[in-house]
């Protein structure tokens, strides 16, 4: 979603724009789609998903905040607190977001996230830790809508602490996939971000990750 526009998931493959930090395994090449499992509660992976799983982005996205581990908000300034979205709205494409009316402009997808500039809002999927020991997060992050905009910065962060970041072109659709490790006890939370950078036009960004144990 941008401002004054829709969500546009379609474009032209821009040129690689990823900057991946923080032990990522960062490439060019698309990919961090879901594994399916029944490592994770009933309903929150996919059936045909390896024992490991323990989580799913997609998969996992409902219409209740805090279901399968998954909270849907937004971090002002990219700074804690984390304020829970209040509004869901089902359809063909569910979406949880900020108000009905834009701006503001925080808006979740299953898939894809988009963040707000005034007031600056980073967009934040929360996964709350089910389990206790090594997660591996594996995803990518690229852009959703390339039709304008100066492209926007995603991150992780386990527990507060940044563990991985990338910056997205506008016209970036391949992006960043990244293969991170992360120790974490009952409750630990992991946090994908996106920072729109200076423009919040045409903003939407596909960010998934499936969690392993």
């Amino acid at each position: 979603m941008a401002e004054g526009g829709t969500n546009g998931k379609g474009g032209s493959t821009g040129a690689a724009g990823a900057a991946g930090s923080g032990g990522a395994t960062t490439s060019s090449a698309g990919g961090g789609g879901a594994a399916g499992g029944a490592g994770g509660s009933p309903g929150c992976v996919p059936q045909d998903a390896g024992a490991t799983v323990v989580a799913d982005s997609v998969y996992g996205f409902s219409g209740t905040q805090g279901q399968c581990g998954w909270s849907y908000g937004y971090l002002p300034d990219g700074a804690e607190p984390f304020t829970a979205l209040t509004i869901y709205v089902a359809g063909t494409e569910s979406i949880w977001e900020e108000s009905t009316s834009h701006p503001p402009w925080i808006v979740t997808y299953a898939t894809a996230q988009h963040p707000n500039l005034t007031p600056l809002q980073w967009n934040d999927r929360r996964w709350t830790s089910t389990v206790a020991g090594t997660v591996y997060l594996k995803g990518q992050l690229a852009k959703s809508d390339t039709r304008g905009g100066d492209g926007i910065t995603g991150h992780i962060r386990v527990a507060g602490t940044e563990v991985w970041h990338a910056t997205i072109a506008y016209n970036d659709t391949v992006g960043a996939t990244f293969l991170l490790s992360a120790d974490v006890q009952l409750g630990t939370t992991i946090d994908f971000l996106v920072d729109p950078n200076a423009d919040i036009g045409f903003d939407t960004t596909t960010f998934t990750v499936v969690i392993s144990q």
